[in-house]
């Protein structure tokens, strides 16, 4: 039975969404009166709403491609990275942004290592790399972060900010010593000529 015409296109059209909608919440925040940060926030909510929805209709209705994991992954990153930088530039307004210049610098570096790692393994293998659910609720963990910091808008003791830029700091590390390991168990398999670890686990799952 053919996917049913309304859902062929969603995943993907919610990924652009996600995208279109960084536009909003980065000028609204960085006007920053109440009312642009209030929309700024709900724009921001919408969008990370998206990004549950997406994957999930993808895989129900058999519609995952490379090209949607890619710009699934390329959505997130641009979101996160473009909130953390406006935050970097509000907190140091206020005296307040060593905390969150680290977080984004670790942030930028996983995000490096990440995309080299999985642009190397698609020009060998043609395959894009999918997320996996710990780094998706390292994603998760990273986003409630982020809103954290974004709500406060530095009006809170400074230590606050430290303990929330360490709570972020600690999802960031978690993905990417999970993704280094992945990353290392695909590129072994590759070099022995075996097949990728997650298409056999996927196999041997439907098997049951």
């Amino acid at each position: 039975m053919e996917n049913p015409k309304v859902w062929k296109y969603l995943p993907n059209a919610l990924s652009f969404l996600r995208i279109a909608l960084i536009i909003p919440v980065v000028v609204l925040y960085c006007i920053g009166t109440d009312l642009c940060f209030i929309l700024s926030l709900v724009f921001l909510v919408l969008s990370m709403i998206t990004d549950f929805f997406d994957g999930r209709i993808a895989r129900k209705y058999n519609l995952v491609s490379n090209f949607g994991k890619g710009l699934d992954g390329i959505a997130d990153k641009i979101l996160q990275l473009g909130m953390m930088l406006c935050i970097v530039i509000r907190y140091f307004q206020i005296g307040k942004g060593t905390p969150v210049l680290i977080l984004f610098i670790a942030l930028i570096i996983k995000e490096f290592f990440m995309g080299l790692a999985g642009l190397i393994y698609l020009i060998r293998t043609k395959l894009v790399t999918a997320a996996k659910p710990f780094g998706k609720w390292a994603s998760f963990f990273i986003d409630l972060t982020i809103i954290a910091l974004f709500v406060l808008r530095g009006n809170a003791d400074e230590w606050i900010i430290w303990a929330i830029c360490g709570f972020g700091m600690f999802a960031v590390l978690w993905a990417g010593i999970g993704y280094f390991v992945m990353y290392i168990k695909k590129f072994n398999a590759l070099e022995h000529g075996e097949p990728d670890p997650d298409i056999a686990e996927e196999k041997n799952l439907n098997k049951k």
